[in-house]
């Protein structure tokens, strides 16, 4: 049995921005720290210093890898 909601479910933002990740962009370009901006689920953005729009809920990544369309299935994959 599942106990009620104490508050109210809160929705995924439209946009979200990853700030100071380290960016795995699998294009064989080197891994660089830099932004990633997703709206509506999709990459809409990469780079340095990206502007956030209004709507955008922004997660500080430094020291944290992002690797976009890059799927790792092996756990040594020795980057």
């Amino acid at each position: 049995m599942n106990a009620p909601l104490s508050a109210p479910l809160k929705l995924s933002p439209v946009s979200r921005l990853l700030r100071n990740a380290t960016v795995f962009a699998g294009s064989g370009r080197a891994p660089f720290t830099g932004d990633l901006l997703i709206r509506e689920g999709r990459i809409a953005a990469m780079g340095s210093a990206l502007a956030a729009p209004d709507d955008a809920e922004i997660t500080d990544c430094s020291g944290l890898w992002v690797m976009p369309g890059l799927l790792d299935i092996h756990p040594r994959l020795d980057l």
